[in-house]
């Protein structure tokens, strides 16, 4: 049997913060209102930034970029859109979480066609994060670092500020500890 084909990719994902509870809140048409802002703004700066959306999930997306500078471009600038809106009744926030690794592609109709571990570890990066927040683990940090020294120019405003935390070390829930050896029969 022939083993899948495997590819190096750079995946995102987003998430709106407390969707389930803003729909009750504010009730369905209130936040649809505020999901169609949240929608064009992904969609237009996926465009200009060449991402490929993968998957639409009702409340975020699952994205693949070309680069890593090209994914936390696209991030600074989204995270940017969504601060400025415009928002109506329902103000939305979102957290971005950005990975790198082999994936393998697989037909899916409705899906994203991703299985890897690195789609898992991308998803449960971006679910530590706060609203506005864009978390990266530790390779696309360390390589997008050299070339994004300062927020991408938006039109109209003054170049945010942008600042670089390490976190530190995380121990995700469902994940194994690595295995440092490799053996081959």
């Amino acid at each position: 049997m022939q083993a899948p084909e495997t590819r190096f990719a750079v995946l995102l994902f987003t998430d709106i913060v407390g969707s389930t509870d803003m729909k009750e809140r504010y009730g369905v048409p209130a936040f649809s209102a505020a999901l169609v802002t949240h929608n064009r703004h992904f969609e237009r700066l996926a465009r200009e930034c060449r991402l490929t959306i993968l998957q639409n999930m009702g409340d975020g997306y699952f994205a693949e970029a070309g680069g890593i500078a090209e994914a936390l471009t696209f991030a600074l600038l989204f995270q940017d859109a969504m601060r400025e809106g415009p928002w109506g009744k329902v103000r939305l926030t979102t957290r971005v979480g950005i990975h790198v690794g082999e994936v393998s592609a697989v037909a899916a109709a409705g899906g994203s066609g991703i299985v890897a571990p690195a789609a898992d570890l991308a998803a449960r990066v971006m679910s530590l994060a706060l609203g506005g927040q864009i978390l990266l683990t530790r390779v696309p940090f360390d390589e997008a670092r050299h070339f994004i020294r300062e927020h991408p120019p938006v039109s109209g405003k003054a170049v945010p500020a942008l600042r670089w935390l390490a976190h530190g070390p995380y121990r995700m829930i469902g994940l194994r500890p690595a295995r440092r050896s490799l053996s081959s029969t």
